[in-house]
């Protein structure tokens, strides 16, 4: 699968380049989950449908030549919804009042630098809830019957803080 996404990826770069528009167009890849049960997600704990880190912490990159310098690396936390907010920012449109937005568009720290505002994150799956504060991350699992290795046991409805970040441990 990552070898077909990889060769589509590369036509779709190259149409773009033959085409003389590769400089001015935003190529944004990013995934919506982790790997699923079969893929290899260490350091990270969880995949997709859980929502340790291993299931919700996924790349994304960006690639716009003209605007963007190549080779950076970002440990901002950001979530789907933030690239709608960014793509509409970026055309020139404002989303419909009456529709707002769940993201916050990255846009001013993508193209000026800017410091992006600090900003509680939520994910819900079932009877999973994650929270993402700064570096800290509040996890709970209603359904659980047992909690993550990283962290001393507790009653499995209990509702568990722990911290996160780009050099974290497994959570």
């Amino acid at each position: 699968m990552v070898e077909s996404l990889d060769a589509a990826v590369g036509e779709v770069l190259a149409a773009l380049r033959r085409s003389g528009q590769e400089e001015n167009t935003l190529v944004l890849f990013a995934s919506d989950n982790g790997g699923e049960r079969y893929s290899y997600n260490w350091p990270l704990s969880g995949e997709k449908f859980v929502l340790l880190e291993g299931g919700i912490r996924v790349p994304a990159i960006v690639r716009w030549p003209a605007r963007i310098d190549g080779h950076q690396v970002s440990h901002v936390p950001n979530f789907s919804p933030d690239w709608t907010a960014t793509l509409l920012e970026v055309g020139g449109a404002r989303p419909d009042p009456a529709y707002p937005l769940d993201g916050t568009s990255l846009a001013g720290y993508l193209l000026k630098g800017e410091r992006p505002r600090e900003r509680d994150l939520f994910w819900r799956v079932r009877a999973k809830r994650a929270l993402r504060r700064g570096d800290w991350k509040y996890y709970r699992n209603e359904g659980a019957t047992t909690t993550s290795t990283t962290s001393p046991p507790t009653p499995a409805n209990r509702p568990i803080w722990r911290p996160t970040g780009p050099s974290c441990s497994p959570s």
